[in-house]
């Protein structure tokens, strides 16, 4: 199976690292992340951080997708590098998990 995760916070990175377990025991064929852009943070906003999800799918070696800043519809250009992911990866399922966002299309679209 298949899966392409949504998330953003702690939490989220605890459930992925269980569902990246699965992948060493041949439960789970391909994992992807999609994550909230990084935000800009500090004194003058002047640096970006990246979300705990994104820190942490990058260390387990995954690959991360940048979420766009605003959830348009579907067949707005934002959504476009998410969109080509799901559909070139042939994911099974989609789990969204403390991600925070809207996401205002159906996953239909990213999914077989």
């Amino acid at each position: 199976m298949n899966v392409l995760y949504f998330g953003s916070d702690a939490l989220s990175l605890r459930a992925l690292s269980i569902l990246n377990g699965s992948i060493h025991n041949g439960r789970i064929g391909k994992l992807k992340v999609v994550t909230p852009p990084d935000r800009a943070a500090g004194r003058g906003q002047s640096k970006f951080t990246a979300c705990p999800l994104k820190v942490g799918a990058r260390q387990l070696g995954l690959e991360v997708v940048d979420a766009p800043q605003v959830a348009p519809r579907p067949e707005e250009s934002a959504w476009k590098d998410v969109i080509e992911v799901g559909r070139s990866g042939k994911f099974d399922i989609a789990v969204v998990f403390s991600f925070g966002r809207w996401i205002w299309w159906e996953f239909e679209v990213l999914l077989n």
